[in-house]
């Protein structure tokens, strides 16, 4: 929902990823050498962006997230167990700042990640991990940046890259490439894409996902 002008915009965002491949450093591993098999979640999420002039804005976002668990552990510590949870995830405010160019195509997005979903979920057998709950516990710093540009003026086809850094997550570092599609139809907004993995590097082993669905509608005020 990159802005394209004063005023408010609010959205709704509806992402899904299945993480079923083990992966360790940046190559894949044997699903035997990690006791989690599947992370399935669905996340939904509330947005509210309001720009107050061409060069500065707020975005907040508040997500919920329905994870479905399935990881090694029950009674007798090697059963194959399946778990649900849901709950709140950490909510995003960042700041806007879009005063490079008059038509607000590139822009600075900075704020922080806020420890406000569950990172203490428990089960009878203690089998949710700290990496498998819906929040991190953790406070992040967001920076990053994006840029709009031209296809087609003819029929206003238009394109946009993105970059964010999630700190302190670094040492679970993945780079993915996302197209997608947008639709505007003011005060209207739909906007979907399927993001792919380029690369991948983590510490020990976990589970990742082949790829991350996206869809967002939005209305402009």
């Amino acid at each position: 929902m990159i802005p394209t002008g004063a005023g408010i915009e609010t959205f709704f965002d509806y992402d899904y990823q299945d993480q079923n491949r083990n992966w360790s450093g940046s190559s894949e591993a044997p699903a035997a050498d990690n006791g989690d098999k599947d992370i399935r979640t669905s996340w939904y999420n509330i947005g509210y962006q309001e720009m107050f002039n061409r060069s500065w804005g707020l975005r907040v976002e508040v997500p919920y997230e329905d994870r479905h668990f399935v990881t090694t552990g029950g009674a007798s510590g090697g059963d194959i167990v399946a778990l649900n949870f849901s709950g709140l995830g950490d909510i995003r405010v960042e700041g806007v700042y879009t005063g490079f160019s008059p038509d607000l195509s590139s822009g600075l997005l900075f704020g922080l990640k806020l420890p406000t979903g569950s990172y203490t979920t428990e089960d009878a057998f203690d089998d949710i991990d700290r990496d498998s709950e819906i929040g991190s516990g953790s406070t992040d710093l967001l920076l990053g940046g994006f840029e709009r540009f031209n296809i087609d003026t003819d029929y206003g086809w238009s394109g946009f890259t993105q970059a964010l850094v999630d700190l302190p997550v670094l040492s679970q570092e993945r780079i993915l490439a996302a197209p997608g599609l947008e639709i505007d139809y003011h005060p209207f907004k739909v906007y979907a894409d399927v993001e792919l993995p380029l690369y991948y590097h983590f510490t020990g082993d976990q589970l990742v996902a082949k790829t991350l669905f996206r869809l967002s509608i939005s209305t402009m005020f």
